[in-house]
């Protein structure tokens, strides 16, 4: 019979993962088939814990440019005239543009009131 230690190497999942599971009650087949998306090569969520092979990477930057253009400015959503419109959305109109102005002008005043 193999080892938790060595199920756990073959499942590819890091023991230590597999010995806190099952102290929170989780059986051992569970704690073994349960495999979060941070587990598995060619995704996101493995190249945000640190993977650099080449499908983690790729898996990245296809969610890169998933989310960048959803948060495109011709989306319905994209609130126009506020700073978080032209942050996170990027978009260039003048009323974002101006509320961003704005936001960063109040910024700066507050930060010189402070420095005083």
């Amino acid at each position: 019979m193999k080892s938790i230690y060595q199920m756990a190497v073959d499942a590819g999942i890091p023991p230590d993962t597999i010995y806190k599971r099952i102290q929170r009650g989780m059986s051992l087949e569970d704690a073994l088939a349960r495999v979060r998306p941070r587990d598995i090569h060619g995704t996101a969520g493995k190249y945000n814990s640190g993977c650099r092979c080449a499908e983690c990477k790729k898996a990245h930057r296809d969610k890169q440019r998933a989310d960048r253009a959803r948060r495109s400015p011709d989306n319905p959503q994209c609130p126009h005239g506020t700073q978080g419109g032209y942050i996170n959305w990027n978009c260039r109109c003048e009323a974002c543009t101006k509320a961003n102005t704005e936001a960063c002008n109040k910024r700066n005043r507050k930060l010189k009131e402070i420095t005083k």
